[in-house]
């Protein structure tokens, strides 16, 4: 949803219209999402790394 609030954006008047805020809000949500998965990821990253050295 943020790349095609994206692109749409290329066409609008830019960041000031209603898409703009939407595609403003969805990054937001994306940003803490993803944080959040990373977060959630870490010891299996770790875990992995390990075992790779041995």
């Amino acid at each position: 949803m943020l790349s095609v609030t994206g692109i749409v954006l290329l066409g609008v008047s830019g960041a000031n219209s209603p898409l703009g805020l939407w595609h403003y809000k969805i990054g937001i949500i994306t940003t803490v999402i993803s944080v959040g998965h990373i977060i959630k990821r870490l010891p299996a990253l770790r875990k992995s790394l390990n075992t790779k050295k041995q």
